[in-house]
């Protein structure tokens, strides 16, 4: 009895934390770790939706000086296997100007993956648009923005090593233009995105590493160590059903003494990072889902058919493998006789 009520306990764990150990979606939507994105996309019909936040605050003496906080929602949608969108949508940002913030940017963006991409090696491209909604633009303890309507188009490469040990690497490189009227015309306040990830999936749990950053690259006044740059340390596991739960902390890498240079402003020295996703699977993909749950069934009674019929085949030559040792046994007998009488 108890032995019963053991099996059945775990099972009905294993099918309510087990589902998305290896399913992830970044705070800003599209398929990734926290911010480092993936060259994999989500698979289609599969729809994902996360809600996230930040926070910053820090003291000089007894009295709190500076606070960052904000909320965001994201979403990711799998068009095809080779396809998806994604949307951000910040429903509040702390614009250290008033006690409530207003609503932050909005990014939308697209995933293509790259069809020369192979079992462990994934290759994508990611475009994206920044819609400014936010009230108040470039504000302090967040990466800059402009008043206008930002593209960036990102290169993604993504390496599976699970094989053989529990790693992945992610890495990103991109190009940040923050007034899409200019297209490259105006590079003073453009950007290179850089990222590079390391997640290891262990049983139900991800744990991750990142560096991210954004960096003026054409603006003679910042230098290199200026730019808004951090690292990330996450932890990834499951809730109940299909909710993912993460907890992370940024640290930042910047270097800022003396007077701050345009466009650079205060950036956060860390954060604490908590977020919760959850997946929304379409009647048709249950479907898909559900038949191919069963194929699976099917093969492996097929598999185990063939286990069987191999087991009994390898039965038949081992008795005839006997009878035949016997045979040539009884014959060496026979001569040994034969032998010994001439003798």
């Amino acid at each position: 009895m108890k032995k019963t009520l053991f099996a059945f306990t775990m099972s009905v764990v294993y099918m309510i934390f087990s589902p998305m150990a290896y399913t992830q979606t970044t705070y800003t939507g599209g398929r990734g770790m926290l911010r480092v994105y993936s060259a994999n996309t989500v698979k289609p019909g599969v729809l994902y939706s996360n809600i996230f936040t930040q926070s910053f605050l820090f003291t000089r003496g007894s009295a709190p000086l500076g606070k960052n906080h904000s909320l965001s929602l994201g979403f990711t949608y799998g068009i095809s296997n080779d396809v998806e969108l994604s949307a951000q949508i910040v429903g509040y940002q702390d614009d250290q100007q008033g006690i409530w913030g207003p609503p932050g940017n909005t990014q939308i963006g697209m995933k293509l993956k790259i069809p020369f991409s192979s079992y462990n090696v994934g290759t994508g491209l990611r475009g994206f648009l920044s819609i400014p909604t936010a009230k108040n633009q470039n504000v302090d303890y967040e990466p800059y923005s402009s008043e206008q309507v930002a593209w960036g188009i990102m290169g993604l490469l993504t390496i599976d090593m699970t094989d053989t040990f529990p790693l992945k690497l992610h890495s990103n490189l991109g190009y940040l233009d923050h007034n899409i009227s200019t297209f490259f015309s105006d590079t003073i306040n453009d950007q290179i995105l850089l990222g590079l990830g390391f997640e290891f999936p262990i049983e139900s749990v991800v744990l991750y590493t990142e560096y991210t950053g954004e960096i003026f690259y054409d603006n003679p006044n910042v230098d290199f160590r200026n730019n808004s740059m951090r690292l990330t340390q996450g932890i990834r596991f499951p809730l109940i059903l299909n909710l993912i739960f993460d907890v992370g902390v940024d640290i930042g890498l910047h270097r800022q003494a003396g007077n701050i240079p345009e466009p650079v402003h205060e950036y956060a020295d860390w954060k604490v990072i908590i977020g919760a996703s959850y997946e929304f699977t379409s009647r048709s993909r249950k479907k898909k889902l559900d038949l191919s749950e069963k194929d699976l069934e099917l093969d492996k009674e097929m598999i185990e058919e063939i286990k069987k019929e191999r087991q009994e085949v390898a039965r038949k030559i081992e008795e005839m493998r006997k009878k035949i040792q016997k045979e040539n046994e009884k014959k060496k007998k026979k001569s040994d006789k034969k032998k010994n009488k001439k003798d």
